[in-house]
């Protein structure tokens, strides 16, 4: 199970150029500070550091989104070995986004 902070994730940008991302609710504007940072992206010149910054907030939507696809490729599996048709390239994809589930999950990966 992870242990990530929950999403829903967004970001904003700085008075000094660069971007953070929060969850969200937990940003004082009015204090001027942004509790539970989960990211500050800055630019170096050659990053667009706001794209990296969408990119960064979208993550728990896009995490939600691949185990949501892991149940339907299993689903799709289900029905092609009952079918006796042949499975492996779901089995293959499969096997790649578990990898990649766990790697996020904190398990052991690249």
């Amino acid at each position: 199970m992870n242990n990530h902070t929950p999403g829903t994730w967004k970001y904003f940008k700085n008075s000094d150029g660069t971007f953070s991302v929060v969850p969200v609710g937990s940003v004082n504007f009015e204090a001027g500070f942004a509790t539970n940072l989960i990211a500050k992206v800055f630019s170096d010149g050659i990053i667009n550091p706001e794209a990296n910054a969408i990119l960064i907030a979208s993550a728990p939507e896009m995490y939600q989104g691949l185990v949501c696809a892991v149940e339907a490729l299993e689903a799709t599996r289900e029905f092609l070995r009952v079918q006796n048709l042949k499975t492996d390239e779901i089995s293959e994809i499969l096997s790649a986004t578990y990898e990649l589930i766990n790697r996020i999950d904190g398990g052991e990966g690249d």
